[in-house]
């Protein structure tokens, strides 16, 4: 029995002898990812009915270390939608004005440039109508003031056709 477990232990120890242990290297820190610089756009997004007057808005860049980079940036600015929900005015650098043209979605950028880098950012659009079936109910509801006799359609009722002449006449504003 003991021939047999010196026989054991020389084929162990012949094993590690052909096959050496190399032992595995460990980081002991997960390599982090690189910040990077960024534009922030305020107000991060914009939530406009189409009756609204334009929307003040600004950019600004941020370093790697989120430190605000005040001087040296250059500013362009765009829209991107389907249906042309707005158009820019006043750009003049950092600072524009959103003016809201048409029902629907999109995204509004800025690209913002300093020492050969080119960051952008964006945020997203919706330019509505808010004129629910409520809004309608109360617009009917004082059209059809009982005070105003030159307006009272000649069955004192309101109609489909009553109904869509307010919301023609709103949607025309």
């Amino acid at each position: 029995m003991r021939l047999f477990s010196i026989s054991l232990l020389i084929l162990w120890l012949g094993f590690f002898a052909v096959f050496p242990i190399t032992p595995i290297p460990v980081s002991a820190q997960t390599p982090t990812p690189s910040p990077q610089m960024s534009v922030a756009i305020q107000p991060p997004s914009i939530d406009i009915l189409l009756t609204n007057p334009p929307v003040g808005l600004s950019a600004l860049l941020y370093d790697e270390n989120h430190q605000p980079v005040w001087s040296g940036v250059t500013y362009q600015w765009g829209i991107s939608s389907t249906n042309d929900v707005g158009t820019l005015i006043g750009i003049k650098d950092d600072l524009a004005s959103f003016v809201p043209l048409n029902v629907g979605n999109g995204e509004l950028y800025v690209i913002a440039t300093n020492n050969g880098q080119t960051i952008t950012g964006s945020i997203p659009i919706t330019v509505r109508t808010t004129y629910s079936l409520a809004d309608l109910r109360l617009l009917v509801t004082n059209y059809l003031h009982p005070t105003d006799t030159l307006y009272q359609p000649q069955d004192a009722k309101v109609n489909s056709m009553d109904a869509s002449f307010v919301l023609r006449w709103i949607n025309n504003l």
